[in-house]
């Protein structure tokens, strides 16, 4: 069932109400004490208000007006009755609750997440609807505040990873296999690494958010093990279409899904730049791995795609590394193409280049000579 905003909810002041006998017949409070037409008629007034709330679920405070005027008179007087009658309901509990001392409010808090443990969402949700007014408003509102502080939380992370506020962000390995640590760029850090962090959807809105502003930076992101899920996955396909350097994205042991594996798809399909696209342990099947196959059709860059610990049929795996094959072997050859391309413009510029084991020796004219220990 749908919930009014405070915007939906200010136009309905003014109607005129049912009484509060009748709201508590429809939330179904004592309907065993009803007459069987009383009974009857509370149902059908719930079915209705349903119906309405659904209606409303999702719309523009213009569409809402626009929907609730257009409500006959019982249907508007109905829905202001329930609000009014869960609006004293809701501050009824919230007085009771503030008569708990913080003693009492933690062993509550501490006994309904214990009732909700290792349970499935579906037992949680029916176990929740067990619980007292005074239960259900306490938990309520101690994950509101868990939720913003979660999001402060992130925000601030993400601004003082984004800002390089740390020298040593993200080991950048270097092909001669020796690890160098990534030095700020523009005060920033071009690669950016956070593990086993809860910032969330809302610490992937702001880094997305804080890669976007400098879109030609950033060239690698990680998020290993941070509570990014679908809606976050989404903030980072934003990111990805916004930017030409990045060239890792990874996130590995998170909640994405199906969904999150499409948006990041759709969104990496014509980048210049990525070639590795982290989504292992992510709740991914053959669903979202369809969208997978798609972008490395159409994206020969993608290289690498980690994708174990999901549950993707072996057929659909075997499809997806045969096209990484291809992609690693395009890869290869461009990469080689463009080597024999910069050799030759060397030469043709006089420029003499001499290997030895150990250095390299660059000459570029007589008496201009600068060497570089591997």
């Amino acid at each position: 069932m749908g919930r009014l905003s405070a915007i939906q909810w200010v136009l309905l002041v003014g109607l005129a109400a049912l009484t509060v006998q009748v709201a508590q017949r429809v939330d179904g409070l004592k309907l065993e004490d009803l007459s069987p037409e009383e009974k009857e008629e509370a149902m059908r007034q719930r079915e209705m208000l349903t119906e309405m709330l659904g209606q409303l679920e999702g719309l523009t405070e213009e569409e809402t007006k626009q929907k609730i005027m257009a409500f006959t008179p019982q249907q508007r007087d109905l829905l202001k009755a329930y609000y009014e009658h869960k609006h004293k309901q809701h501050a009824d509990t919230t007085a009771a609750n503030a008569k708990l001392t913080p003693e009492q409010q933690q062993e509550m808090l501490k006994d309904l997440y214990k009732q909700l443990e290792d349970k499935s969402f579906g037992e949680q949700e029916a176990i929740k609807k067990k619980w007292t007014a005074q239960q259900k408003d306490l938990f309520t509102r101690y994950e509101e505040y868990q939720k913003k502080m979660q999001e402060e939380y992130a925000e601030k992370r993400a601004q003082e990873l984004g800002a390089c506020e740390y020298s040593e962000m993200y080991p950048h390995q270097r092909a001669d296999g020796d690890t160098d640590w990534e030095k700020p760029v523009m005060g920033r850090c071009r690669r950016v690494h956070i593990w086993d962090e809860a910032i969330g959807d809302s610490g992937a809105r702001a880094l997305a958010n804080e890669i976007l502003a400098h879109p030609n930076l950033f060239v690698a992101l990680s998020l290993d093990t941070t509570e990014v899920g679908a809606d976050g996955a989404a903030h980072l396909g934003r990111m990805v279409k916004g930017t030409s350097t990045l060239e890792v994205l990874d996130v590995d042991s998170n909640t994405i899904g199906d969904a999150g594996a499409k948006a990041l798809a759709e969104a990496a399909a014509n980048h210049p730049a990525l070639s590795t696209l982290g989504l292992a342990h992510n709740d991914i099947t053959d669903d979202g791995a369809s969208a997978l196959l798609k972008l490395l059709r159409s994206n020969y860059k993608i290289t690498a795609l980690p994708l174990q610990g999901n549950s993707i049929s072996a057929g659909v795996l075997k499809s997806i590394e045969e096209l990484l094959e291809k992609n690693r072997q395009v890869a290869a050859e461009a990469a080689a193409a463009a080597q024999n391309a910069s050799d030759a413009t060397g030469a043709s510029r006089g420029e003499i280049v001499v290997d030895d084991e150990d250095e390299e020796t660059v000459v570029v004219d007589e008496g201009d000579e600068r060497r570089t220990d591997l």
